[in-house]
């Protein structure tokens, strides 16, 4: 994958990458009310699991929106969680599991929010993710105790009891270099599970035995390295410096590349063909041309050939003010960057959902 200076690209434009476009409102009540939307688990059954990290709170949607029920609660239980941390979607089982940071517990639950089994870690973690039906990958945060020369490992693979079977990825600590931590360091597609690291340009392929690197990311001059930085400080110069490019998500879906990508902290949407790289859609902003007139470049999953986003409804707030005010000074209403009228529906979605107060999924379907 190579990129080019940012700086001269063009909006990215929806109609180029999605042949559809449609929205899911998640119910509010006050057991279902969502600030932001850190984690977006898509179901077997094509429900919802909504991680709100800043609440602590995880609810469960069926597939046109409507709350089911939370899965699990904060508190001091044994089966409750006090800081969600990290949650992830087992599709062998289906089933949530929830990484609490305070008690350092993988905790599972069932879709009814009953806690199936809990595994004690002895260290702590900075995000995990599912791998098999038998094991969680852990990406570690570098709190292990280990003494002056001794190897420890970024990466470790356990078993559903929490047993250690694999370690990649090996350090010592006089000389463990900085390794950022990130909430996007994996992503599936199909039974493939990738892992990256905040800002490195390789792409990993996950197993429980193997750690295999799969695509690198050329951002040419621009690459950034942090193979020499000893702590965040040191790679932050490095960005302000070089105007370095990172990757920030890594997807893959539909033959497809679907990423993110961060310059001089604007975040970018880059979708290119995996075997035409010229063939791409990229963009700092974005033009919503098919339905809704409401755009983003923030993913928060892809899944089975849909890339989703999340909608915070104070944008469509705006835009109805905006639409009302042309309306009563007798002004048209036009879509950025297109020059032709909004449509009726677009208009309609946009006056009635002005009043919603949760976030709004919004689902694009890949060409």
């Amino acid at each position: 994958m190579e990129v080019d200076d940012l700086h001269s690209i063009p909006d990215f434009v929806y109609s180029k990458s999605y042949s559809n476009v449609k929205y899911v409102n998640l119910e509010c009540t006050p057991e279902s009310a969502i600030g932001k939307i850190a984690t977006l688990e898509i179901t077997n059954d094509n429900n919802f699991v909504v991680f709100d990290r800043k609440n602590g709170k995880i609810c469960l949607f069926d597939s046109l929106g409507n709350y089911i029920n939370q899965i699990g609660h904060r508190g001091r239980a044994a089966n409750e969680y006090i800081t969600p941390e990290a949650v992830a979607y087992d599709k062998y089982s289906n089933q949530v599991v929830v990484y609490d940071n305070a008690t350092r517990k993988l905790i599972k639950f069932d879709l009814k929010g009953n806690v199936v089994s809990i595994v004690h870690i002895k260290d702590y973690i900075a995000n995990f993710e599912v791998v098999d039906s038998l094991h969680y990958i852990l990406f570690m945060n570098h709190r292990e105790n280990l003494r002056d020369g001794e190897i420890g490992y970024n990466l470790k693979i356990i078993d559903k009891k929490g047993n250690i079977v694999n370690q990649f990825d090996s350090y010592k600590k006089d000389k463990m270099n900085f390794r950022p931590i990130s909430e996007f360091n994996f992503s599936h597609q199909m039974n493939n599970l990738f892992f990256k690291e905040y800002f490195s340009s390789m792409i990993y392929q996950v197993s429980y035995d193997k750690l295999v690197p799969l695509y690198f990311l050329d951002y040419k001059e621009k690459n950034l390295s942090y193979d020499n930085c000893e702590k965040s400080e040191d790679v932050y110069k490095i960005i302000n410096r070089d105007k370095s490019i990172f990757c920030q998500k890594f997807f893959k879906s539909n033959g497809k590349f679907i990423v993110n990508l961060v310059e001089e902290g604007t975040l970018v949407l880059n979708i290119q063909e995996e075997r035409n790289p010229t063939s791409r859609n990229l963009g700092c902003s974005a033009i919503n041309d098919i339905f809704g007139i409401v755009s983003t470049v923030n993913i928060v999953n892809v899944h089975k050939g849909k890339v989703y986003f999340s909608i915070d409804p104070s944008e469509i707030q705006d835009m109805a003010i905006n639409i009302k005010k042309n309306r009563f000074e007798g002004q048209k209403e036009y879509r950025k960057g297109r020059g032709a009228e909004t449509t009726n529906e677009d208009i309609n979605f946009i006056l009635q959902n002005a009043d919603r107060i949760n976030p709004i999924i919004q689902i694009c379907t890949l060409k």
